[in-house]
């Protein structure tokens, strides 16, 4: 898949001199062009040489080939039976479908159908791709803006690329959006709007979480990710099992969920991600986590304690901060809280180094490290974060949201219940699913206090509204749902 995107570049040239080519009318404008593809032709190869080599959230610090750990993952329509596989270039669903809109939980595999449509685009030579990371976009920061950055155009050049992009069938890529700033989103959506409307004749593929802030997007058909059949989740263990030279391992987890069939479990295995997390548990400790919180907090400790796979000195990696695994569990829950409170899931190092202030001079003012050394250990001896340029991100949201759950559960100070139910009834709940799951499964008894009693009275209320039944029957509806 990445040898061929990357083959694909002298296709690319012809294909971009053949577009523009009744639009270059003088020497000064062919001269101009051609240092525009060059350009776009440099970025583009980057690009395809960094989506054919991955570092996965399982096992961050090994690097292997997209096509070596990739089972071919599904779109459906809304309410709709039948799926699109995504393994050669969709040329039938893009042909006949110009906005797509996929959304779906953390974990399903949306970043990675975005990159393998790229990869797919340039290898099979179907279309010219352009990737846009959406997490770029802060601020008055602009779609323009980070295209030119992305590009490394010069300013005299911009007028002729952007005319190009808005005259031709690019296929546009937008992935990142639920990790960009809470704050910063209905801007972005804005921008993505006014940015499709001023380019005709565009395809465009944008992926996100559940989110609101779409509401407008009518024109965009919405698709899904169909969930891993248990089939397709068991290659995908055995994939990472040969990708990472470890099948003994994978082996071993085949056989124990065969003999085990916990649903919980079952529906780790619908998603990729907490598949290969489970793997990478697995690999850890020999044993299959049922609870969600327990299956993360079994993924930290493999990244705590992790060695180089492969080698036989058992080597771990030499924690800076020298903190030991439950504090450096803490300081995580801590700075997910910080994370939290600002709307973000990346920030740079600076704001990171601020945040580790904060947490030695209030939540763990028991603990003494330097700023420079947490940020060490988290994107390097324990890679939970992973480094972008001058940014630090959580190297998936999912992660953010088990600290959080963890933090709120056993460290929040204030009224969890007022926090939960904060979180619940906003307009994002549907975002925050994950989380609440795991606060659901952690402390029982505080989701039914901030969440289930709340919502069964809201319920109630609604249908008293509705049906003005004796007072007797609304006396026994109450006393059913802990009201009474």
């Amino acid at each position: 898949m990445g040898k061929l995107a990357v083959a694909a570049m002298p296709w690319m040239k012809d294909a971009l001199k053949a577009l523009y080519t009744k639009r270059v009318s003088t020497k000064a404008s062919e001269r101009t062009w051609t240092e525009v593809t060059n350009a776009v032709i440099r970025h583009t190869k980057v690009l395809a040489e960094r989506f054919c080599e991955i570092s996965t959230v399982a096992f961050p610090q090994e690097t292997t080939q997209i096509d070596k750990i990739y089972i071919p993952l599904k779109l459906q329509e809304r309410n709709r039976p039948n799926h699109h596989e995504i393994d050669a270039f969709p040329s039938s669903l893009l042909t006949k479908v110009r906005k797509l809109l996929v959304v779906d939980a953390a974990g399903m595999g949306k970043s990675t159908v975005s990159r393998v449509i790229f990869l797919r685009a340039l290898g099979e030579q179907k279309a010219l791709p352009v990737f846009v990371d959406l997490r770029r976009l802060t601020g008055d920061t602009r779609i323009d803006d980070v295209l030119a950055a992305q590009f490394a155009l010069k300013k005299k050049h911009e007028e002729q690329f952007f005319d190009f992009l808005r005259t031709q069938p690019i296929l546009f890529l937008f992935d990142g959006f639920d990790e960009i700033a809470e704050s910063e989103k209905i801007h972005v959506a804005r921008m993505i709007r006014d940015f499709v409307d001023q380019n005709e004749k565009a395809t465009f593929f944008v992926t996100s979480r559940p989110e609101i802030y779409f509401s407008n997007f009518t024109d965009f058909k919405k698709y899904s990710i169909k969930p891993l059949a248990k089939s397709e989740a068991h290659e995908l263990i055995r994939k990472y099992g040969a990708a990472y030279e470890i099948e003994d391992r994978a082996k071993s987890l085949l056989e124990e969920l065969r003999a085990k069939h916990d649903p919980a479990v079952s529906s780790f295995l619908e998603n990729p991600l907490l598949t290969s997390l489970l793997f990478r548990a697995f690999e850890y400790k020999s044993v299959v986590p049922v609870k969600r919180g327990v299956f993360y907090r079994q993924v930290f400790d493999a990244l705590y304690d992790a060695h180089d796979l492969n080698k036989e000195t058992g080597f771990v990696r030499t924690k800076k901060t020298g903190l030991h695994q439950d504090d450096f569990h803490r300081v995580l829950r801590a700075m997910a809280s910080m994370f939290r409170r600002r709307k973000v899931s990346e920030v740079t190092q600076d704001i990171f180094k601020e945040m580790a202030r904060e947490v030695t001079a209030t939540v763990c003012s028991d603990l003494t490290f330097a700023p420079d050394d947490l940020v060490h250990d988290c994107t390097s001896s324990v890679p939970l974060f992973a480094r972008d340029g001058n940014h630090i991100r959580w190297s998936h949201k999912s992660l953010l949201d088990y600290f959080l759950s963890e933090f709120l559960t056993r460290d929040y100070t204030e009224s969890k219940i007022e926090a939960l139910k904060k979180v619940a009834f906003s307009g994002q709940s549907i975002a925050d699913q994950n989380f609440l799951t795991l606060v659901h499964e952690t402390d029982p008894t505080l989701f039914t206090e901030a969440v289930t009693i709340p919502a069964g009275a809201h319920c109630l209320r609604r249908y008293e509204g509705r049906f003005q039944g004796p007072r007797a029957t609304q006396s026994v509806h109450r006393s059913r749902i802990g009201l009474a």
